[in-house]
């Protein structure tokens, strides 16, 4: 399993061996299959999950890193892992690439504009140049062997995540659950304090 888009990052050493394990595997003799994923959301998923709690915050601000243009196609978890379970029990195994996403294609903006209306907050957004966000980034990985910012994740969060083929509706059998469905586990998440933030 992985993240769509894998293939297009061959300055993300994370990215190229991801890309290099998938063709290994692809070219074997040994029936497999690459799923990859757009964004998977769900309590605990460690980023929107994250950004649910800054958008119920009180501070009047929110700052995003260049944009906020980099578009996904957010999947819920259940849905993501029907996808999975439903390629793996199909008659006709598939093997090769299969990338899955939800159905529809949202901007980081877009996304956080959702989360604060559903925390019914109002918010002034900050952008931060990219520039600032990389040379931030460069530092925090000299001063810290386990830096929380890395160029490597600046990387994922600055380009678009959808994926090329969207088959989720195809193995699902109906329509993938819309972004707003995964808000109500949000939102429970962020009230027992789970999670870090």
């Amino acid at each position: 399993v992985g993240v769509a888009g894998v293939d297009r990052r061959p300055k993300d050493l994370l990215a190229k061996a991801e890309h290099a394990a998938e063709a290994y595997l692809i070219a074997s003799k040994v029936p497999a299959l690459s799923v990859r994923a757009s964004l998977v959301v769900g309590p605990g998923d460690g980023h929107i999950s994250r950004l649910a709690r800054r958008a119920a915050r009180r501070s009047p601000v929110m700052i995003f890193v260049g944009q906020g243009w980099a578009r996904s196609a957010p999947i819920t978890a259940r849905d993501f892992g029907g996808c999975v379970a439903a390629a793996l029990l199909a008659d006709d195994f598939p093997t090769g690439e299969l990338s899955i996403g939800g159905p529809e294609a949202l901007t980081a903006m877009q996304i956080q504009d959702r989360l604060l209306s559903r925390a019914g907050r109002g918010k002034l957004k900050v952008h931060m140049p990219e520039s600032v966000a990389w040379l931030g980034a460069a530092i925090m990985e000299k001063l810290f062997r386990r830096s929380p910012v890395t160029r490597a994740r600046l990387s994922w969060l600055l380009e678009d995540f959808v994926p090329g083929r969207v088959t989720s509706t195809k193995l699902l059998g109906r329509r993938p659950r819309r972004f707003q469905t995964a808000f109500p586990g949000l939102v429970r998440e962020r009230q027992n304090g789970n999670g870090d933030g």
